[in-house]
Protein backbone atom coordinates (compact mmCIF):
# COMPACT_ATOMS: atom_id res chain seq x y z
CA UNK A 1 0.00 0.00 0.00
CA UNK A 2 2.84 2.47 1.22
CA UNK A 3 6.57 2.71 2.49
CA UNK A 4 7.93 4.56 5.03
CA UNK A 5 10.37 5.92 2.68
CA UNK A 6 7.99 7.85 0.74
CA UNK A 7 5.97 8.72 3.42
CA UNK A 8 8.67 9.98 4.85
CA UNK A 9 9.71 11.98 1.66
CA UNK A 10 6.55 13.61 0.96
CA UNK A 11 5.08 14.36 4.20
CA UNK A 12 6.33 17.61 5.03
CA UNK A 13 5.55 18.75 1.43
CA UNK A 14 1.86 17.63 1.31
CA UNK A 15 0.65 18.65 4.54
CA UNK A 16 1.72 22.21 3.87
CA UNK A 17 0.16 22.51 -0.13
CA UNK A 18 -2.97 20.63 0.78
CA UNK A 19 -6.11 22.50 -0.45
CA UNK A 20 -7.14 24.23 2.95
CA UNK A 21 -11.36 24.36 1.82
CA UNK A 22 -10.89 20.34 0.06
CA UNK A 23 -8.35 19.32 2.32
CA UNK A 24 -9.80 15.39 2.04
CA UNK A 25 -10.27 15.46 -1.40
CA UNK A 26 -7.18 16.99 -2.08
CA UNK A 27 -5.01 14.44 0.22
CA UNK A 28 -6.41 11.74 -1.28
CA UNK A 29 -5.28 13.00 -5.04
CA UNK A 30 -2.07 13.79 -3.72
CA UNK A 31 -1.31 10.41 -1.70
CA UNK A 32 -2.56 8.70 -4.74
CA UNK A 33 -0.40 10.62 -7.22
CA UNK A 34 2.74 9.81 -5.53
CA UNK A 35 1.83 6.18 -4.81
CA UNK A 36 1.19 6.25 -1.28
CA UNK A 37 -2.19 4.86 -1.83
CA UNK A 38 -3.33 2.72 -3.67
CA UNK A 39 -6.72 2.00 -6.58
CA UNK A 40 -8.37 0.04 -4.52
CA UNK A 41 -8.37 2.21 -0.88
CA UNK A 42 -9.64 4.96 -3.10
CA UNK A 43 -12.47 3.00 -4.78
CA UNK A 44 -13.67 1.66 -1.19
CA UNK A 45 -13.35 5.45 0.22
CA UNK A 46 -15.55 6.44 -2.72
CA UNK A 47 -17.97 3.84 -2.50
CA UNK A 48 -18.00 4.33 1.77
CA UNK A 49 -18.66 8.52 0.62
CA UNK A 50 -21.54 8.01 -1.59
CA UNK A 51 -23.30 5.62 1.48
CA UNK A 52 -22.53 8.53 3.97
CA UNK A 53 -24.49 10.81 1.25
CA UNK A 54 -27.35 8.38 0.77
CA UNK A 55 -27.57 8.23 4.50
CA UNK A 56 -26.98 11.90 4.70
CA UNK A 57 -29.84 12.43 2.73
CA UNK A 58 -32.24 10.23 4.28
CA UNK A 59 -32.01 12.01 7.33
CA UNK A 60 -32.24 15.33 5.60
CA UNK A 61 -35.87 14.63 4.15
CA UNK A 62 -36.67 12.82 7.40
CA UNK A 63 -36.69 9.87 5.15
CA UNK A 64 -39.85 11.81 2.74
CA UNK A 65 -38.24 11.90 -0.24
CA UNK A 66 -36.54 9.55 -2.56
CA UNK A 67 -34.68 12.73 -4.07
CA UNK A 68 -33.62 16.18 -3.74
CA UNK A 69 -31.71 18.75 -6.21
CA UNK A 70 -28.39 17.80 -7.16
CA UNK A 71 -27.25 21.29 -5.60
CA UNK A 72 -28.49 20.06 -2.70
CA UNK A 73 -26.48 16.76 -2.63
CA UNK A 74 -23.48 18.37 -3.76
CA UNK A 75 -23.74 20.87 -0.93
CA UNK A 76 -24.11 18.01 1.50
CA UNK A 77 -21.06 16.03 -0.32
CA UNK A 78 -19.27 19.01 0.39
CA UNK A 79 -20.23 18.98 3.76
CA UNK A 80 -19.45 14.95 4.35
CA UNK A 81 -15.96 15.77 3.28
CA UNK A 82 -15.13 18.85 5.32
CA UNK A 83 -16.23 16.98 8.20
CA UNK A 84 -13.84 14.05 7.26
CA UNK A 85 -11.10 16.18 6.39
CA UNK A 86 -11.22 18.13 9.63
CA UNK A 87 -10.82 15.40 12.15
CA UNK A 88 -7.73 13.87 9.41
CA UNK A 89 -6.27 17.28 10.08
CA UNK A 90 -5.55 16.58 13.74
CA UNK A 91 -3.26 14.01 12.92
CA UNK A 92 -1.01 16.27 10.89
CA UNK A 93 0.73 13.42 9.77
CA UNK A 94 0.20 11.83 6.38
CA UNK A 95 1.24 8.00 7.65
CA UNK A 96 -1.25 8.39 10.71
CA UNK A 97 -3.81 9.24 8.16
CA UNK A 98 -3.55 6.36 5.34
CA UNK A 99 -3.26 3.79 8.11
CA UNK A 100 -6.78 5.93 9.93
CA UNK A 101 -8.38 5.76 6.12
CA UNK A 102 -7.02 2.05 5.40
CA UNK A 103 -8.42 0.78 9.34
CA UNK A 104 -11.65 2.60 9.98
CA UNK A 105 -15.04 3.02 7.97
CA UNK A 106 -15.39 6.51 6.91
CA UNK A 107 -18.84 6.60 8.69
CA UNK A 108 -16.49 6.29 11.85
CA UNK A 109 -14.04 8.85 10.79
CA UNK A 110 -16.93 11.58 9.98
CA UNK A 111 -19.06 10.98 13.21
CA UNK A 112 -15.47 11.99 15.20
CA UNK A 113 -15.17 15.04 12.64
CA UNK A 114 -18.69 15.63 13.14
CA UNK A 115 -17.65 15.57 16.96
CA UNK A 116 -14.53 17.67 16.24
CA UNK A 117 -16.27 20.26 14.82
CA UNK A 118 -19.18 20.68 17.49
CA UNK A 119 -16.17 20.76 20.39
CA UNK A 120 -14.55 23.67 17.73
CA UNK A 121 -17.93 25.74 17.49
CA UNK A 122 -17.95 25.57 21.27
CA UNK A 123 -14.30 27.12 21.64
CA UNK A 124 -14.88 29.61 18.91
CA UNK A 125 -18.51 30.82 21.25
CA UNK A 126 -15.38 31.52 24.16
CA UNK A 127 -13.49 32.97 21.61
CA UNK A 128 -16.12 35.28 20.23
CA UNK A 129 -16.82 36.31 24.07
CA UNK A 130 -12.79 37.40 24.37
CA UNK A 131 -12.92 39.32 21.17
CA UNK A 132 -16.25 41.37 22.40
CA UNK A 133 -14.96 42.00 25.71
CA UNK A 134 -11.68 43.14 24.25
CA UNK A 135 -13.37 45.13 21.56
CA UNK A 136 -11.72 48.78 21.10
CA UNK A 137 -14.01 51.79 22.01
CA UNK A 138 -13.46 53.23 18.01
CA UNK A 139 -16.79 54.43 15.75
CA UNK A 140 -15.61 52.45 13.02
CA UNK A 141 -19.07 50.73 10.93
CA UNK A 142 -17.38 48.18 9.85
CA UNK A 143 -15.87 46.93 12.91
CA UNK A 144 -18.43 47.80 15.17
CA UNK A 145 -21.22 46.07 13.35
CA UNK A 146 -18.87 42.71 12.42
CA UNK A 147 -18.35 42.40 16.59
CA UNK A 148 -21.82 43.29 17.43
CA UNK A 149 -23.46 41.87 15.04
CA UNK A 150 -22.13 39.84 11.97
CA UNK A 151 -20.18 37.52 13.60
CA UNK A 152 -23.24 36.35 16.20
CA UNK A 153 -25.00 34.92 13.10
CA UNK A 154 -22.84 32.23 12.75
CA UNK A 155 -23.45 30.60 16.10
CA UNK A 156 -27.36 30.75 15.62
CA UNK A 157 -26.90 28.95 12.11
CA UNK A 158 -24.52 27.25 11.70
CA UNK A 159 -25.17 23.31 10.51
CA UNK A 160 -22.67 21.27 11.52
CA UNK A 161 -24.38 18.47 10.40
CA UNK A 162 -25.79 19.20 6.76
CA UNK A 163 -23.57 22.00 5.90
CA UNK A 164 -20.21 22.23 7.82
CA UNK A 165 -18.41 23.80 4.87
CA UNK A 166 -20.24 26.76 5.28
CA UNK A 167 -19.65 29.91 7.46
CA UNK A 168 -22.74 31.89 7.50
CA UNK A 169 -22.04 35.58 9.06
CA UNK A 170 -21.89 39.24 7.87
CA UNK A 171 -18.08 40.08 8.11
CA UNK A 172 -16.99 43.11 6.93
CA UNK A 173 -14.22 44.00 8.94
CA UNK A 174 -10.33 43.53 7.13
CA UNK A 175 -8.51 41.76 9.04
CA UNK A 176 -4.61 42.54 8.53
CA UNK A 177 -3.97 38.19 7.15
CA UNK A 178 -6.89 37.64 4.92
CA UNK A 179 -8.36 33.81 5.79
CA UNK A 180 -10.22 33.26 2.95
CA UNK A 181 -8.60 30.03 1.99
CA UNK A 182 -10.49 28.38 5.18
CA UNK A 183 -13.92 27.68 5.21
CA UNK A 184 -16.60 26.84 7.86
CA UNK A 185 -15.57 26.59 11.52
CA UNK A 186 -12.20 27.14 10.82
CA UNK A 187 -12.64 30.23 8.99
CA UNK A 188 -14.20 31.34 12.03
CA UNK A 189 -11.86 30.35 14.54
CA UNK A 190 -8.97 31.71 12.66
CA UNK A 191 -10.77 35.06 11.84
CA UNK A 192 -11.82 35.20 15.51
CA UNK A 193 -8.11 34.28 16.92
CA UNK A 194 -6.65 37.49 14.58
CA UNK A 195 -8.86 39.76 15.48
CA UNK A 196 -8.60 39.12 19.58
CA UNK A 197 -4.56 39.53 18.28
CA UNK A 198 -5.31 42.78 16.91
CA UNK A 199 -7.86 43.99 19.54
CA UNK A 200 -5.18 42.97 22.41
CA UNK A 201 -1.93 44.57 20.14
CA UNK A 202 -3.84 47.88 19.90
CA UNK A 203 -4.83 47.70 23.53
CA UNK A 204 -1.21 48.20 24.61
CA UNK A 205 -2.03 52.10 22.91
CA UNK A 206 -4.10 54.67 24.16
CA UNK A 207 -7.28 54.79 22.67
CA UNK A 208 -7.58 58.47 22.25
CA UNK A 209 -3.96 58.45 20.27
CA UNK A 210 -5.76 55.82 18.52
CA UNK A 211 -8.34 58.05 17.24
CA UNK A 212 -6.35 60.75 16.29
CA UNK A 213 -4.07 58.76 14.09
CA UNK A 214 -7.14 57.33 12.57
CA UNK A 215 -8.72 60.67 12.06
CA UNK A 216 -5.38 61.64 10.57
CA UNK A 217 -5.39 58.62 8.03
CA UNK A 218 -8.68 60.19 6.59
CA UNK A 219 -11.35 62.33 8.09
CA UNK A 220 -13.87 59.69 6.70
CA UNK A 221 -12.45 56.84 8.82
CA UNK A 222 -15.41 56.31 10.46
CA UNK A 223 -17.16 54.60 7.50
CA UNK A 224 -14.00 53.24 5.87
CA UNK A 225 -13.04 49.80 5.20
CA UNK A 226 -9.86 49.70 6.99
CA UNK A 227 -7.61 47.77 9.69
CA UNK A 228 -6.92 49.30 12.94
CA UNK A 229 -4.25 46.85 13.92
CA UNK A 230 -1.89 47.77 10.75
CA UNK A 231 -2.00 51.40 10.89
CA UNK A 232 -1.17 51.19 14.70
CA UNK A 233 1.62 48.72 13.87
CA UNK A 234 2.66 50.34 11.26
CA UNK A 235 3.64 53.39 13.08
CA UNK A 236 4.68 51.74 15.97
CA UNK A 237 7.40 50.22 13.64
CA UNK A 238 8.21 53.72 12.14
CA UNK A 239 8.73 55.18 15.51
CA UNK A 240 10.68 52.05 16.29
CA UNK A 241 13.03 52.35 13.45
CA UNK A 242 14.03 56.08 14.64
CA UNK A 243 14.04 55.39 18.29
CA UNK A 244 11.04 57.38 19.59
CA UNK A 245 8.52 56.15 22.20
CA UNK A 246 6.46 53.73 20.01
CA UNK A 247 3.00 54.56 22.17
CA UNK A 248 3.09 57.89 20.98
CA UNK A 249 2.37 56.97 17.58
CA UNK A 250 2.64 60.20 15.98
CA UNK A 251 5.25 60.16 13.02
CA UNK A 252 6.44 63.09 12.21
CA UNK A 253 7.43 64.60 8.34
CA UNK A 254 11.02 64.97 9.76
CA UNK A 255 10.82 60.94 10.81
CA UNK A 256 9.68 60.02 7.51
CA UNK A 257 12.51 61.59 5.39
CA UNK A 258 14.64 59.31 8.17
CA UNK A 259 12.95 56.18 7.83
CA UNK A 260 13.44 56.81 3.55
CA UNK A 261 17.21 57.83 4.14
CA UNK A 262 17.45 55.05 5.74
CA UNK A 263 16.03 52.34 3.84
CA UNK A 264 16.61 53.87 0.21
CA UNK A 265 18.65 51.61 -1.50
CA UNK A 266 18.13 48.47 0.43
CA UNK A 267 16.56 45.41 -1.03
CA UNK A 268 13.28 43.93 -0.60
CA UNK A 269 14.08 41.46 1.13
CA UNK A 270 16.57 43.83 3.74
CA UNK A 271 13.84 46.05 4.12
CA UNK A 272 11.53 43.08 5.12
CA UNK A 273 14.14 41.97 7.52
CA UNK A 274 14.34 45.62 9.26
CA UNK A 275 10.41 45.63 9.66
CA UNK A 276 10.59 41.64 10.88
CA UNK A 277 13.05 43.20 13.26
CA UNK A 278 11.53 46.69 14.29
CA UNK A 279 7.98 44.51 14.73
CA UNK A 280 9.92 42.42 17.35
CA UNK A 281 11.28 45.29 19.09
CA UNK A 282 7.39 46.39 19.32
CA UNK A 283 6.93 43.22 21.05
CA UNK A 284 9.18 43.43 23.24
CA UNK A 285 8.77 46.97 24.11
CA UNK A 286 5.25 45.94 25.03
CA UNK A 287 6.04 43.38 27.11
CA UNK A 288 4.26 41.47 24.67
CA UNK A 289 5.15 37.40 25.15
CA UNK A 290 2.46 35.59 23.81
CA UNK A 291 3.74 33.53 20.45
CA UNK A 292 0.35 33.70 18.56
CA UNK A 293 0.40 37.74 18.92
CA UNK A 294 4.34 37.96 17.87
CA UNK A 295 4.38 35.88 14.46
CA UNK A 296 0.92 37.53 13.52
CA UNK A 297 2.88 41.02 14.21
CA UNK A 298 5.75 39.38 12.33
CA UNK A 299 3.32 38.28 9.41
CA UNK A 300 2.23 41.74 9.55
CA UNK A 301 5.93 43.38 9.45
CA UNK A 302 6.40 41.70 6.42
CA UNK A 303 3.33 42.66 4.44
CA UNK A 304 4.24 46.06 5.40
CA UNK A 305 7.88 45.36 4.20
CA UNK A 306 6.75 44.80 1.09
CA UNK A 307 4.16 48.22 0.67
CA UNK A 308 6.41 50.38 1.98
CA UNK A 309 8.92 49.03 -0.53
CA UNK A 310 6.21 49.75 -3.23
CA UNK A 311 6.06 53.26 -2.03
CA UNK A 312 10.35 53.98 -1.39
CA UNK A 313 10.05 54.28 -5.42
CA UNK A 314 8.11 57.58 -4.98
CA UNK A 315 10.56 58.59 -1.83
CA UNK A 316 7.04 59.15 -0.12
CA UNK A 317 5.70 57.53 3.03
CA UNK A 318 1.71 59.21 2.47
CA UNK A 319 -0.82 56.63 3.38
CA UNK A 320 1.43 53.75 4.95
CA UNK A 321 3.44 55.64 7.95
CA UNK A 322 0.39 58.71 8.85
CA UNK A 323 1.55 61.77 10.77
CA UNK A 324 -1.04 63.49 12.98
CA UNK A 325 -3.05 66.59 11.54
CA UNK A 326 -5.17 68.83 13.52
CA UNK A 327 -8.04 68.10 12.74
CA UNK A 328 -11.13 70.55 13.01
CA UNK A 329 -13.06 68.92 10.19
CA UNK A 330 -16.79 67.76 11.05
CA UNK A 331 -17.72 64.55 10.95
CA UNK A 332 -20.25 63.69 8.06
CA UNK A 333 -22.99 61.11 9.19
CA UNK A 334 -25.18 60.09 6.38
CA UNK A 335 -28.72 58.94 7.83
CA UNK A 336 -30.21 56.01 7.03
CA UNK A 337 -33.77 56.02 5.47
CA UNK A 338 -37.25 56.31 7.49
CA UNK A 339 -39.85 53.17 7.20
CA UNK A 340 -43.32 54.64 6.14
CA UNK A 341 -45.99 55.24 9.46
CA UNK A 342 -47.56 52.02 8.65
CA UNK A 343 -44.18 49.93 9.04
CA UNK A 344 -42.48 51.71 12.04
CA UNK A 345 -46.35 50.94 13.95
CA UNK A 346 -46.47 47.37 13.30
CA UNK A 347 -42.89 47.30 14.89
CA UNK A 348 -43.16 49.59 17.30
CA UNK A 349 -45.48 47.07 18.86
CA UNK A 350 -43.77 43.76 18.39
CA UNK A 351 -41.08 45.63 20.24
CA UNK A 352 -43.66 46.45 23.09
CA UNK A 353 -45.00 42.78 23.11
CA UNK A 354 -41.46 41.27 23.28
CA UNK A 355 -40.72 40.20 26.76
CA UNK A 356 -36.47 39.43 25.90
CA UNK A 357 -34.61 42.68 26.14
CA UNK A 358 -32.22 41.20 23.91
CA UNK A 359 -34.98 40.12 20.46
CA UNK A 360 -35.96 44.04 21.00
CA UNK A 361 -32.39 45.26 20.83
CA UNK A 362 -32.17 42.67 17.62
CA UNK A 363 -35.88 44.02 16.11
CA UNK A 364 -34.76 47.65 16.54
CA UNK A 365 -31.11 47.23 14.85
CA UNK A 366 -33.18 45.08 12.22
CA UNK A 367 -35.73 47.26 11.46
CA UNK A 368 -34.27 51.37 12.21
CA UNK A 369 -31.60 52.31 10.19
CA UNK A 370 -32.72 56.51 10.60
CA UNK A 371 -31.71 58.70 13.66
CA UNK A 372 -35.15 60.17 13.40
CA UNK A 373 -37.35 56.57 13.55
CA UNK A 374 -34.50 55.86 16.58
CA UNK A 375 -35.81 58.51 18.60
CA UNK A 376 -39.57 58.30 18.02
CA UNK A 377 -39.62 54.68 19.20
CA UNK A 378 -37.53 56.22 22.03
CA UNK A 379 -40.25 58.74 22.54
CA UNK A 380 -43.13 55.73 21.73
CA UNK A 381 -41.94 54.31 24.93
CA UNK A 382 -40.96 51.03 23.60
CA UNK A 383 -38.12 50.18 26.36
CA UNK A 384 -38.99 49.82 30.50
CA UNK A 385 -36.52 50.65 33.15
CA UNK A 386 -33.19 49.08 32.96
CA UNK A 387 -34.18 48.07 29.48
CA UNK A 388 -32.92 52.30 28.29
CA UNK A 389 -29.61 51.30 29.81
CA UNK A 390 -29.16 48.13 27.99
CA UNK A 391 -29.81 49.38 24.79
CA UNK A 392 -28.07 52.68 25.44
CA UNK A 393 -25.02 50.09 26.25
CA UNK A 394 -25.19 49.00 22.68
CA UNK A 395 -24.74 52.14 20.39
CA UNK A 396 -21.85 53.51 19.42
CA UNK A 397 -20.35 56.67 20.34
CA UNK A 398 -21.50 58.69 17.22
CA UNK A 399 -25.18 57.12 18.07
CA UNK A 400 -24.96 58.39 21.37
CA UNK A 401 -23.90 61.87 20.36
CA UNK A 402 -26.67 61.59 17.61
CA UNK A 403 -29.27 61.12 20.31
CA UNK A 404 -27.80 63.87 22.11
CA UNK A 405 -27.42 66.41 19.79
CA UNK A 406 -31.06 65.85 18.41
CA UNK A 407 -32.97 65.87 21.54
CA UNK A 408 -30.95 65.79 24.55
CA UNK A 409 -32.47 69.34 26.42
CA UNK A 410 -35.54 67.97 26.27
CA UNK A 411 -35.74 66.63 29.75
CA UNK A 412 -39.30 65.96 30.16
CA UNK A 413 -39.40 62.77 28.45
CA UNK A 414 -38.51 59.19 30.14
CA UNK A 415 -36.09 57.90 27.65
CA UNK A 416 -34.13 61.30 27.60
CA UNK A 417 -33.77 61.15 31.36
CA UNK A 418 -32.57 57.60 30.71
CA UNK A 419 -30.15 58.62 28.50
CA UNK A 420 -28.71 61.01 30.93
CA UNK A 421 -28.52 58.38 33.92
CA UNK A 422 -26.83 56.22 31.55
CA UNK A 423 -24.00 59.26 30.25
CA UNK A 424 -23.45 59.98 34.00
CA UNK A 425 -22.66 56.13 34.72
CA UNK A 426 -19.76 56.79 31.92
CA UNK A 427 -16.42 57.52 32.73
CA UNK A 428 -15.96 61.45 32.11
CA UNK A 429 -12.85 60.94 29.41
CA UNK A 430 -15.71 58.66 27.45
CA UNK A 431 -18.30 61.39 28.05
CA UNK A 432 -15.66 63.99 26.47
CA UNK A 433 -15.18 61.87 23.68
CA UNK A 434 -18.81 61.70 22.89
CA UNK A 435 -19.16 65.42 23.26
CA UNK A 436 -16.35 66.21 21.03
CA UNK A 437 -18.25 64.25 18.34
CA UNK A 438 -21.51 65.92 19.31
CA UNK A 439 -19.65 68.89 18.32
CA UNK A 440 -18.31 67.85 15.47
CA UNK A 441 -21.29 65.67 13.82
CA UNK A 442 -23.19 66.72 10.85
CA UNK A 443 -26.48 65.12 10.02
CA UNK A 444 -27.28 64.82 6.23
Amino acid sequence: MHNSESIEKYNPIIIKKLSKDEFFKDFLEKSYENNLVDHELLQRINYERMKLLREQLTYYTNNESSSVMVEVAEEIMKSIDFTIGFYLKSFDDIGLIIEKLQHDCLEDIFKEGKKFIDIEVIKCKSLFDKVKNNKLNITNYSYDDTIDYGLDVFFKKYDSRFAAHIAPCSVDYQLSIDFMDYIGVEYIKNYLTALYVENTFCSYFDINLIKTLLRSYDDQWESLLLNIFEIVLTNAIALSIVGKDIKGLNVTDMDKEIIISRLQGLSISEIIDIFIFEGNNCCDLLKIEDKNIRLYIKETSIKIGKEVTSKLRNKSLDKIIISFKDIKENIKYIDGKKVSNSIFKAITEEIRDCKNINDKITLIKENFKSIYDLIDMLEAECLFYDEYKMYFETLSDIEIALFMKNAYEDSDKVWIKELKEFLHSLDIEKVMEIERIKDKIQLY
